[in-house]
């Protein structure tokens, strides 16, 4: 049977949407953005890498029941992508709640070597983008080429073209050619040597071992790995529409939600029959929070079902998710946020 209503009358999250007429306030829709942390001090690595993850907006913690619908719906998403395995979900409780993420992985850092073609493109043109007539240019050249600075002043002019890459790449100014110089093609396997070392942080030793190899570290590590380099702006790309063909895939819209909650039906075998057959890729999880926190026992399973008698009753909260300008719907214990 139906759990009987604790809270009779309240009404949280979409439950506005989904009762006609209802005046009830509804709780603010749970965000979401991209966060980037920078790596933390004390690793064993060369060249550390970031972290790039899809968080709730704020780092707000969120309920379980949230936490494992939105971890249903991205690893059913990843698993459909061709590099979904570099993506993956975590839920670290944080008291009653969880804090979520969905993360672009750093580990194994082998796993990166097939990115090494696209970021090498991407590096050439950051060093095109340098004056062909600078210190800074003649100083990486030489760091690319495996060789040594001869003293601290050609270490601060190999920086300050890292640098000056850095800011051309997020200007978006590295497309702009400011030299011909023919070295980069002719010490691309070097180039391409350098920079699968900074994606895997397995360098060639035959090429880039002791000073110098720090010296190319320091030098190349702002373009690759702080804010809105490549790593960060690659990750994004990548996470962004994977998040959002997770949500759309395995949350009802509002508009699904209001349908599905108003029918009555003879079961909630019944139910989830309906909605299974109108989005076939809903969370599992949904269906699993809504039996938890709107059916009594398992008899009640095959008892007359309305969704929305429970989300009356306080039992279970419809909260809402806006990503991209969009609201979905995910089940919730009542009182959950």
């Amino acid at each position: 049977m139906l759990k009987s209503p604790k809270h009779a009358g309240v009404v949280a999250g979409l439950v506005a949407l989904c009762a006609s007429g209802s005046t009830a306030a509804q709780a603010a829709p749970q965000e979401f953005e991209v966060r980037y942390t920078a790596a933390a001090g004390g690793s064993t690595e060369l060249a550390p890498m970031p972290t790039v993850a899809v968080i709730p907006k704020g780092n707000a913690a969120i309920s379980s029941d949230l936490s494992t619908q939105l971890t249903d719906a991205v690893t059913a998403a990843g698993d459909g992508a061709a590099d979904g395995d570099r993506f993956s979900a975590t839920a670290r409780p944080s008291g009653s709640a969880v804090r979520w993420g969905y993360n672009a992985l750093t580990q194994p850092r082998s796993a990166n070597r097939n990115l090494t073609e696209a970021y090498l493109n991407n590096l050439l043109s950051c060093l095109h983008s340098l004056a062909e007539d600078s210190v800074e240019i003649a100083a990486l050249n030489l760091l690319l080429a495996g060789g040594a600075l001869p003293g601290e002043t050609e270490r601060e002019a190999a920086k300050n073209g890292g640098r000056q890459m850095f800011e051309n790449w997020k200007a978006n100014r590295c497309q702009t050619r400011r030299n011909s110089l023919p070295f980069f093609e002719r010490n691309k396997a070097d180039i391409r040597a350098a920079t699968s070392g900074m994606l895997t942080d397995e360098f060639d030793a035959t090429v880039f071992n002791g000073q110098p190899l720090l010296d190319l570290i320091r030098s190349l590590y702002p373009l690759f790995y702080h804010p809105g380099g490549l790593w960060a702006v690659d990750r994004k790309a990548r996470l962004d529409p994977l998040f959002v063909t997770a949500v759309d895939s395995g949350f009802l819209t509002v508009d699904e939600a209001k349908n599905v909650a108003q029918i009555e039906f003879s079961s909630y075998w019944d139910w989830v029959v309906y909605v299974s057959a109108n989005k076939p890729t809903l969370s599992r999880a949904f269906f699993s929070a809504v039996a938890e926190h709107c059916v009594g026992s398992i008899d009640g399973l095959g008892e007359p079902f309305q969704l929305q008698q429970c989300v009356d009753g306080g039992d279970l909260e419809l909260a809402t998710l806006r990503v991209r300008g969009k609201d979905y719907v995910a089940a919730q214990a009542g009182g959950a946020q």
